[in-house]
């Protein structure tokens, strides 16, 4: 299904990719895809949750919140509409600070002159009276029926790496036998599979700073800076991935920051698609996401 932009959408395009913005509530970004095809991104109709505050609503697409995740504090209602300055390919998206976080979130996005290639920079700023402990966090929620890939660290030998190249968290509702992981030479995939409605999440510090989601033969490729000297939330997770029956979310994280009043936490993001994928077997992926990322 292709979605089409309503009249209280944003529509930014280069030609060759388009990005939907809700002006009703946000910031959120609810549409990206080649121009005039279908949205890689997924919706939430009717997923909400109450809060002491509100009713969170999902809503879907892309949006911005502070970790460590903590009820109520990181369920920001996001109902209202957000200040937009826009151009044919530039927006900025900013939200007032939130009375129970005193944060104010902003988004930038800029699509590049030709190409799928879009940069999102992300901002947390404390306006409340304290010091914060956070870290940016980006989720993306995707459209079902798709697998996440995660990169594995490059090789190395035995001789070599005496010692481990990374973590994997998983959140304690998370089954490993769970036929929807995979765990291959090139990749950690967890399947988005609506027949599977238990939950499942994970989470890596992805050193290689890029993961992509693959749905009907297009990848949605997302690179973000890895720092391996910084202190990173959720034990260490840079990239993580939660899925449940036909919801999936891709999401990306900044290390941690404590924030003085008046201060400004950053996290960017780059997102690129890369369509007609023949096969998806690790070896196969493994040589197109390369060229792609020019690794």
């Amino acid at each position: 299904m292709t979605a089409r932009p309503s009249p209280e959408t944003l529509r930014l395009t280069n030609g060759v990719v388009e990005l939907h913005v809700p002006a009703a509530y946000g910031p959120r970004v609810m549409h990206y895809g080649f121009a005039g095809g279908p949205n890689v991104f997924g919706e939430a109709v009717g997923a909400e949750r109450e809060t002491p505050h509100g009713t969170w609503r999902a809503y879907g697409g892309h949006r911005l919140w502070a970790a460590p995740e903590r009820f109520p504090e990181t369920y920001t209602i996001d109902e209202g509409a957000p200040r937009i300055e826009s151009s044919a390919r530039r927006a900025v998206l900013r939200r007032a600070h939130d009375p129970l976080t005193g944060l104010a979130a902003s988004i930038e996005l800029e699509l590049d002159a030709d190409g799928t290639g879009v940069v999102l920079r992300h901002a947390l700023a404390n306006e409340g009276p304290a010091p914060c402990r956070l870290a940016p966090w980006g989720l993306t929620v995707v459209r079902p029926g798709g697998v996440a890939l995660i990169p594995n660290p490059r090789y190395r030998s035995q001789r070599d790496a005496l010692l481990p190249a990374r973590t994997l968290a998983v959140w304690s509702y998370t089954d490993l036998s769970d036929p929807r992981f995979g765990f291959g030479p090139a990749f950690v995939r967890l399947r988005c599979d609506p027949a599977r409605t238990a939950p499942a999440k994970i989470g890596v510090a992805c050193e290689r700073g890029w993961f992509a989601y693959l749905a009907e033969r297009t990848a949605f490729v997302v690179r973000t800076l890895y720092d391996a000297a910084a202190e990173y939330p959720d034990r260490g997770c840079s990239v993580e991935v939660y899925t449940e029956g036909s919801f999936c979310e891709v999401e990306t994280l900044a290390p941690l920051v404590t924030l003085l009043p008046g201060e400004t936490a950053h996290h960017a993001e780059r997102w690129s698609l890369l369509g007609e994928l023949a096969a998806d077997d690790d070896a196969s992926l493994a040589r197109a996401l390369a060229e792609h990322l020019g690794e």
